[in-house]
């Protein structure tokens, strides 16, 4: 029986980053310096490395979560349990990851606890995901203050306005992660 939970949601904050890379790139003028390319590669290789791990830590989690509901299935199994064994084959064909603890009482105490442990450790991820972007995103602001600051001293203006730009699109993302 093949299951769909590790098909993972893609995030809105996810949508929203590459959406200010996607719109970055497009809208670069050539006054755009190349030290703003470089802050720009950086800060997009520290965020992938954020998401990738988020994503292995999850898919993880996932194989645990299944790991545990098959212990399950076969205690229940081993107790004459057809209730137990059925309301454990139902979890593991859902096509979502549980988002609370609760399942109606349907299936138990022991399976209501894998489910609210289950979303508990998820939104642990979550958190420490968006954490990681927030932190990253403010770092990546402050350099980017800097550069405008060194662009607008040095007399150049339509790149200090460029980097303005990247700092007003971070910014929001930055907003969201707050």
């Amino acid at each position: 029986m093949r299951t769909n939970v590790e098909i993972l949601p893609v995030s809105p904050l996810i949508t929203l980053v590459a959406t200010s890379f996607l719109v970055a790139a497009a809208a670069q003028t050539p006054a755009a310096p190349p030290a703003l390319d470089q802050l720009r590669k950086g800060y997009g290789r520290a965020i992938d490395k954020v998401d990738t791990e988020y994503v292995a830590a999850r898919r993880k989690g996932v194989q645990a979560y299944l790991n545990e509901l098959a212990e399950l299935e076969e205690r229940f199994r081993k107790a004459g349990n057809l209730e137990g064994v059925l309301a454990v084959r139902r979890e593991k064909e859902r096509n979502d990851l549980p988002a609370s603890g609760s399942d109606n009482g349907a299936s138990g105490e022991r399976l209501t606890r894998l489910r609210r442990n289950f979303a508990r450790a998820a939104a642990t991820l979550e958190q420490r995901r968006d954490a990681d972007r927030l932190r990253w995103g403010r770092a990546y602001l402050e350099r980017l203050a800097k550069l405008k600051a060194h662009l607008t001293r040095e007399g150049l203006v339509d790149a200090a306005l460029a980097v303005k730009d990247e700092e007003e699109k971070i910014g929001a993302v930055v907003a969201g992660l707050s």
